[in-house]
C-alpha cells in the first residue's frame, strides 16, 4: 500500500508540474493553437499510463485538456470562435490523448504478458527437460534389457559358425536376430517388426519367446511360420507386421532348409567361384491381418568356405552421405570382401561398412547374420 501510495504522489507531482509549467507550451506557440501536438501532455499520459494505468492516464488526459480548452474559450472570445468549436478543439485533443494512453497501456500490458509467458515457458523447458532426462536414462535402460535379453550365446560346431551384429539407430529396436542348436537342428533367424522404438522393442521380445517355444515344440521351418503367424495375428496391431529369414543347417552334410516370410533376399556366398546367389522370399509377411497366409521352405547346398548372409532391410534402405540408398550392391560387395573373415568377424565387418557409409540420422535398424560351413573342421576352430 505504501509503495502505491508513493507512486501516486510522485506521479501526480509531475502531471502537475507538467500542467503548470507548459500550459501554453512553447510548440503551441510556434505551431498555432489550431496544429499543436502537445507533445509534452502526451509525454506525461504516457508515464501515467506506464507507471500506474488506465484510471491515471485518463486523469491525466482531462487534466491535460483543461488549460486548452481556457485557451481555446479565450479565442473564441478574441477572434470570433465559437464556443462549439472551441469544444471541438477540445474534445478531438482528448480523444488523441485517450488513444495515445491507451495504445501505451496495451504496449506495457503486452510486455508484462510477454515476459509472464518467457517466464512460464522458461519453467516448462525446465520441467521438460527434467522428464527428458529421466526418460533417457529410462529408454537407454530398456535398450541394455533388450540387448541383454534378445543376446543370442555363441554356440558352434565343428561345421558351421554363426555370427550376428545388431545396430539399432536407436536405444531400442525393432530388429531381432537369433542363433543357436535345438535337438541337434543348427539354426538362425533374422526378423524386423514393422516400426521403430519401444513398441517395436517389446514385439521383439515376444518373438523370440515364440520362436524358441515353436523349435521346442519340435516345429520346422513352414510349420514355424504357420505357429508364428497365428500367435503374431493375435496380438500385433493392424499396422504392424514381421518379416523373417529362417535357415536350419545340417552340419554334417552342409544342406539348408530355409524360410523367407517377405524379408530381404539373402546372399549365399560360393567361395569355390566367387559367386553370390540370391535366396528370394518363399512365403507372405508374418503377422499381417490383410495378406495371405501359406510358407513352403527351399533347400540349399552348401560346401566348404560357402558362406549365407541374411539382414534386415536396415542394411539396404540407409542412406549414404549422397542421401542415396545403399542397395543390395553394397551388402553383395561387403560379403564378398570379407568372405574370408570367420562368421562373427564377417559379420562385424559388413555392418562396420554400412555404419562407414552412411550417417547416423538416415540409418535404420541394422542386424546381420553370417552362416559359414567351415572349411576344414579338423584344423579351424570357429570360436
Amino acid at each position: 500500500m505504501k509503495r502505491v501510495l508513493l507512486s501516486g504522489s510522485r506521479l501526480t507531482s509531475f502531471l502537475f508540474a507538467v500542467t503548470l509549467v507548459f500550459g501554453i507550451s512553447v510548440l503551441d506557440r510556434v505551431t498555432g493553437y489550431e496544429l499543436s501536438l502537445s507533445i509534452l501532455y502526451l509525454a506525461a499520459i504516457a508515464y501515467a499510463a506506464m507507471s500506474t494505468g488506465r484510471t491515471a492516464f485518463i486523469c491525466c488526459s482531462i487534466i491535460s485538456v483543461v488549460p486548452l480548452y481556457v485557451e481555446q474559450a479565450a479565442l473564441a472570445n478574441s477572434s470570433g470562435w465559437t464556443a462549439s468549436l472551441a469544444l471541438l478543439n477540445t474534445a478531438v485533443r482528448l480523444f488523441v490523448y485517450l488513444f495515445a494512453g491507451e495504445v501505451v497501456l496495451r504496449l506495457v500490458e503486452s510486455r508484462r504478458q510477454a515476459k509472464a509467458l518467457a517466464d512460464e515457458l522458461t519453467q516448462v523447458n525446465d520441467h521438460l527437460r527434467r522428464a527428458y532426462s529421466v526418460l533417457d536414462k529410462d529408454v537407454s535402460a530398456a535398450g541394455l534389457l533388450q540387448a541383454s535379453v534378445l543376446a543370442a550365446p555363441r554356440q558352434p560346431t565343428r561345421r558351421v559358425d554363426i555370427g550376428i551384429c545388431t545396430m539399432y539407430a536407436g536405444p531400442l529396436g525393432g530388429d531381432f536376430a537369433d542363433r543357436g542348436i535345438v535337438h541337434d537342428i543348427v539354426y538362425a533367424c533374422v526378423a524386423d517388426v514393422a516400426g521403430r522404438g519401444t513398441q517395436a522393442a517389446l514385439f521383439t521380445t515376444l518373438l523370440k519367446y515364440l520362436l524358441r517355444d515353436a523349435l521346442q515344440r519340435g516345429l520346422r521351418t513352414a510349420t514355424i511360420a504357420d505357429s508364428l503367424d497365428e500367435s503374431l495375428r493375435r496380438i500385433l496391431p493392424e499396422n504392424k507386421f514381421v518379416t523373417t529369414f529362417y535357415v536350419e543347417v545340417d552340419s554334417a552334410t552342409g544342406r539348408a532348409e530355409y524360410l523367407n516370410a517377405g524379408h530381404p533376399e539373402g546372399m549365399l556366398y560360393r567361395m569355390a567361384t566367387s559367386q553370390v546367389e540370391l535366396l528370394t522370399p518363399t512365403g507372405p509377411l508374418l503377422g499381417c491381418s490383410y495378406s495371405v497366409t501359406g510358407w513352403n521352405s527351399a533347400n540349399v547346398q552348401m560346401g566348404p568356405g560357402d558362406v549365407l548372409v541374411i539382414y534386415t532391410d536396415g542394411a539396404t534402405d540407409s542412406r549414404d552421405l549422397n542421401g542415396d540408398l545403399l542397395g543390395q550392391e553394397c551388402i553383395r560387395q561387403l560379403t564378398e570382401d570379407h568372405a574370408h573373415l570367420g562368421a562373427q568377424e564377417m559379420a562385424d565387418a559388413i555392418v562396420s561398412g554400412i555404419l562407414a557409409r552412411t550417417i547416423p540420422e538416415r540409418r535404420d535398424d541394422i542386424s546381420v547374420v553370417c552362416i559359414k560351413m567351415v572349411q576344414n573342421p579338423d584344423i579351424e576352430d570357429p570360436k
